[in-house]
């Protein structure tokens, strides 16, 4: 099967899994079909792998790295929706922004199949409608040293590539770190991740509530002059970009 043959038959794959790819459709069905788009991952894989080993085309590799993110950003669709039923809001916003992540990642391959835009504009539309609004994030800063390069393996700061650039079908990020100094952290509108939400807010019942559901929670509030907060400083999401 040749490249074009293998992205025709990608996209009937991909048609068929956004036809459960909204909340009343069967949770059983959307489950298994996660089921089978794993599945399909492994072989994508399997052939980026193969593709490496013959020393094919960088070009090449990243089309086997678009076809990874394309279907991993539907994978976590789905399994926003799954957990939604579930009553799990909070994994199910981890999910969707995974999803927004893989489609970022996916448009840095040249060669793009179509549908990439009007898949993140859907989900932009579920991130408004389906989960409260946050007008306010938590935001880490904080100081790296060390690590490895996720391309070559060698110390980061030694090596060549750039952090967040696509090289060979592999994302280059810092990865093995095992000096992390936290310094500060803060609240803002404009998060770098922004799967570090406020988690549960003080009302005027003088409770703790789920800032998703509303719902009373068994926490007390710290301080009893002042509205207290809990919420999500620091996400370690581990994406499948390598």
């Amino acid at each position: 099967m040749n490249i074009n043959e293998y992205t025709s038959k990608l996209i009937e794959v991909i048609n068929e899994a956004l036809k459960l790819n909204c909340y009343v459709r069967s949770i059983d069905l959307q489950k298994q079909k996660v089921d089978e788009l794993e599945t399909y991952l492994a072989a994508i894989h399997k052939n980026k792998y193969e593709a490496k080993q013959r020393n094919a085309p960088e070009e090449y590799v990243n089309v086997f790295f678009h076809f990874q993110c394309v279907v991993n950003a539907i994978i976590s669709s789905l399994q926003m929706w799954i957990y939604l039923k579930e009553n799990k809001s909070m994994e199910a916003w981890r999910k969707l922004q995974d999803a927004f992540d893989y489609l970022y990642y996916s448009k840095l391959v040249k060669n793009k199949i179509r549908g990439i835009r009007a898949l993140e504009n859907f989900l932009k539309k579920c991130e408004k409608t389906l989960f409260p609004p946050f007008p306010l994030y938590n935001s880490i800063g904080m100081l790296v040293k060390g690590g490895e390069c996720s391309v070559c393996r060698q110390p980061i700061e030694y090596c060549e590539h750039i952090e967040g650039r696509l090289y060979y079908g592999t994302i280059c990020k810092r990865v093995n770190v095992k000096d992390v100094a936290i310094n500060h952290v803060a609240l803002v509108k404009v998060p770098e991740d922004k799967r570090c939400i406020i988690t549960q807010i003080e009302e005027n019942d003088g409770k703790m509530h789920d800032y998703m559901t509303l719902l009373p929670t068994d926490n007390k509030t710290a301080d009893k002059r002042n509205k207290t907060i809990e919420g999500i400083i620091y996400s370690y999401s581990n994406l499948d970009i390598f």
